[in-house]
């Protein structure tokens, strides 16, 4: 979600995103149940999610007092609603090294490739369950100002005027830099970070945060995950908007640091350089910032919870897991890859072996799963200015 600009150094990038066309309601492409097929998940010898021992919501329910920014009209950027869904095959527009945010919901993968989240944000689906009933619906929302990657589940309710289920658009608005979304039924805007309603009818309501999700690159995605759906890249959007633009990433000068966020930072915190990326932590009792860097493995606590983070730092992905493994911490190092080029960990008390997303391939807790807690990347300045005075960790 783009803002006006505060410098002339920002102005390009503002162009460049604003090229997409104003459309309203528009952004839509077949199949109101889904948008093309979605299979039975393939990957039956996966172990079922063990769950968390603790509830998920927001990540914050007080009022809201940071700065509201951003001037693009509702719509300027369009995000995507039932979209059709390419097999690993048929994505032939993505190299292995293309980053690619990897979303388990329902028993079934999806893959997100980040250039064409850059242009639209938000992509609102059914999940679908064996039989082709919808089990829930979801939204997969990016915000490349503050670089986060959420699920957030959509609400139940339906708009009343044509009964067509929740779905959010942009609304052209920023909170400290970040995404603000609106859900076209009853035209609440929410913060894309926490998940709370910020004005609206359903201001100060609460979504439910997804947890499986991971920013990587499409190798190492389509690897763990051999029959993931994959974002087609060739939505069907109102013209003019160009799928060329996908070959283009209007955000490389920003992420490289040389442009600083176009809005205020309302509640600056200098603890840590504003634009790197840490890792937000949602834990029983409250969350956390988690420094990583150049480690495969590490372990803390956040909010009262034991997590543990597998990570391969050459991919920077990072995945995080409740560290109570059959009610025990335990502690990993880093064991050799496997065929399929993986990293691999072992956990010191039990010698089991690891995969890189949690499941336990050989040892005496094979075929076990962790569970995995809702962690996302995400640009320190955003972090820390929704959530001042946030507990800082560091592995």
């Amino acid at each position: 979600m783009i803002a006006s600009s505060r410098s002339l150094g920002f102005s390009a990038l503002v162009l460049a995103v604003a090229l997409v066309a104003c459309g309203g309601d528009s952004p839509t492409s077949s199949g109101g149940g889904g948008g093309g097929p979605d299979p039975a998940p393939t990957d039956t010898l996966r172990p079922p999610d063990p769950g968390l021992s603790y509830t998920l919501g927001c990540l914050a329910a007080l009022p809201i007092e940071n700065c509201l920014g951003g001037n693009l009209a509702p719509d300027a950027i369009q995000s995507i609603r039932d979209p059709q869904w390419f097999t690993v095959e048929d994505a032939d527009y993505l190299a292995d090294g293309d980053r690619v945010f990897g979303m388990e919901a329902g028993g079934r993968f999806y893959a997100f490739p980040r250039k064409i989240m850059n242009w639209h944000e938000a992509v609102t689906f059914n999940v679908l369950g064996d039989s082709g009933e919808t089990l829930f619906r979801t939204t997969a929302s990016w915000c490349p100002l503050t670089f986060s990657f959420i699920e957030w589940r959509n609400p139940n309710w339906k708009n009343p005027a044509n009964g067509r289920a929740s779905s959010f658009g942009i609304s052209g608005s920023l909170l400290d830099n970040n995404l603000v979304m609106y859900d076209r039924e009853t035209r609440t805007t929410w913060s894309q970070i926490m998940g709370l309603g910020l004005a609206g009818p359903h201001a100060g309501a609460c979504l439910e945060m997804g947890r499986h999700s991971v920013d990587t690159t499409w190798k190492i995605w389509r690897t763990l995950h051999p029959g993931t759906l994959v974002l087609t890249n060739t939505p069907s959007l109102p013209s003019p908007f160009n799928p060329d633009n996908y070959n283009i990433n209007p955000y490389a000068t920003y992420w490289a640091g040389r442009v600083k966020p176009p809005e205020k930072i309302t509640f600056p915190d200098h603890r840590v350089p504003d634009q790197r990326v840490v890792v937000a932590v949602h834990g029983r009792d409250g969350s956390a910032a988690v420094l990583v860097g150049g480690r495969d493995t590490g372990r803390t606590t956040v909010g009262g919870t034991p997590v543990v983070f597998l990570m391969d730092p050459v991919s920077e992905t990072i995945f995080a897991f409740e560290n109570n493994i059959e009610g025990k911490a335990r502690s990993f190092i880093a064991s050799a890859p496997g065929e399929d080029g993986l990293p691999r960990f072992r956990d010191t008390d039990s010698g089991t072996v690891w995969s890189l997303d949690g499941i336990g391939l050989s040892g005496p807790l094979a075929g076990k799963r962790m569970a995995q807690v809702p962690a996302f990347r995400v640009y320190w300045f955003a972090w820390a200015s929704l959530f001042p005075g946030t507990e800082v960790k560091s592995l």
